[in-house]
């Protein structure tokens, strides 16, 4: 049936440390979606989620948009199938991680979310997976640091994403190097994203705010070898400032080509972004578009964010005359 809705709702499930959502999205700012509020890891009432899930999407069939969706980018009219399966699935639940990114927002509070305790993972999704709730899915794993895991949770997970044909997209700092990690790479069961943010030592050091550059470009090479290189996507997250000038963004290419990365991802700060995405963008973007659009044996991804919607007509190829902003 053709109509306006969001694939987070129709087929989504975010684990945050302390609720169950179907997106982070919160475009109403304070009114946000719960499948679950609060949620600790406890096996679900798949019944009550699947009526929830109903009552949302029965709006949208209706023509409305549920008060919390309003003005959010991720509506869309298509051809949604009705299926009771999730999959849209972000793993959120822990925020221990080993740098300290300036972007984010654990970092204000670094020693709370490095020692909160959070729930296990494995028993809800198994519960999932076993209900044929989860199957062919797209999993990110993300929140904190993945390779900081409990032993055996990471290890658990995959295995069950492996029995339901899913796949999953781990995010990593790439400070620690995982064995766990490079055999789903080897098995084709994940993709791995490191947010490297820079080509430079000096301005990784000022974003991450720990002394880790030449490891983790050391593990990069070390999980691309003897892998799909197309496997492991290098994030480079512009932030005004600085890391946006071309300078940084060339010596980040002229890295990843060295360890033999093929895929590059690129988002924008998201502060940023929602302070300035409705007005004219920086000129020196369409420079950096420019040069990273001459990269014909690396392919760029724009779509893992906020920069598809900043660099969206150039990708489209139309007309790049607009208003410029000039820092």
């Amino acid at each position: 049936m053709i109509y306006k809705s969001c694939a987070y709702i129709e087929q989504g499930m975010i684990f945050q440390p302390d609720a169950l959502q179907p997106c982070c999205c919160d475009p109403k700012r304070n009114v946000t979606l719960f499948w679950k509020n609060p949620y600790h890891g406890e096996l679900l009432d798949i019944d009550e989620y699947l009526r929830k899930r109903a009552e949302l999407i029965e709006i949208f069939k209706s023509g409305k948009t549920p008060e919390q969706c309003e003005n959010c980018f991720h509506i869309e009219e298509r051809d949604w199938k009705e299926t009771p399966q999730i999959r849209n699935i972000t793993i959120s639940n822990h925020t221990k991680c080993s740098c300290k990114c300036i972007y984010c927002m654990f970092t204000k509070d670094k020693e709370y979310h490095n020692n909160r305790q959070t729930y296990n993972i494995f028993p809800v999704f198994e519960q999932l997976t076993n209900a044929g709730l989860i199957k062919n899915a797209t999993v990110g794993v993300a929140g904190g640091e993945c390779c900081e895991y409990e032993p055996g949770e990471l290890e658990g997970l995959l295995s069950l994403l492996q029995k339901s044909n899913s796949r999953a997209f781990l995010f990593s700092s790439g400070i620690i190097f995982s064995e766990c990690i490079k055999d789903a790479l080897s098995k084709r069961i994940a993709d791995l994203n490191i947010s490297v943010d820079s080509g430079t030592k000096k301005t990784y050091e000022k974003i991450k705010q720990v002394k880790a550059f030449d490891v983790v470009w050391k593990n990069i090479a070390n999980y691309i070898d003897k892998t799909n290189s197309s496997q492991v996507h290098l994030k480079y997250i512009l932030i005004p400032g600085i890391n946006d000038n071309l300078k940084e963004v060339k010596a980040f290419v002229k890295k990843c080509k060295e360890v033999g990365c093929t895929s590059i991802w690129i988002d924008i700060e998201y502060n940023w972004w929602n302070e300035n995405s409705k007005k004219p963008i920086p000129k020196h973007f369409y420079d950096i578009y420019k040069f990273l659009d001459k990269q014909k044996d690396i392919h760029v991804d724009y779509k893992c964010g906020q920069a598809y919607y900043i660099f969206k007509d150039m990708i489209e190829g139309k007309t790049t005359k607009k208003k410029w902003l000039f820092f």
